[in-house]
């Protein structure tokens, strides 16, 4: 019997106001937290993604400056770096520029939309 009112006892203990109300901020408190970890957890793997792409950009980077690198090494590497950067041909060449023909009037009317050219036509122009 004693064990009867002891549990009785407990059992009031433990679904008495105060009791219930702390279990229930205790619970808020738990998942506010479970919360903010899956939060951070999911910033760091975009971070994690972030710093991989980063990777392997830098990655072929480094692999387009070692083939620079290779290419400067060579006579003919270095000779074609300087054409390109100064603009500058060897003994013996010669510069060919070739330049946009400019457009003729017959194009241009041509591009004109036909009210254009009939208004044109009507005024005179």
């Amino acid at each position: 019997m004693r064990d009867l009112h002891r549990r009785q006892r407990a059992k009031r203990v433990v679904y008495s106001i105060p009791v219930l109300i702390l279990l229930g901020a205790l619970l808020i408190f738990v998942t506010l937290e479970a919360f903010e970890a899956m939060v951070v957890q999911r910033d760091s793997v975009r971070r994690l993604v972030e710093v991989e792409e980063k990777m392997l950009d830098l990655s072929k980077r480094e692999e387009e400056l070692k083939e620079d690198i290779a290419r400067l090494g060579t006579e003919e590497g270095v000779r074609a770096e300087i054409r390109e950067k100064f603009n500058v041909v060897e003994e013996g060449e010669q510069v060919v520029l070739i330049l946009d023909p400019k457009p003729s009037l017959e194009n241009k009317e041509k591009k004109e939309i036909w009210w254009k050219r009939v208004w044109s036509a009507i005024l005179g122009k």
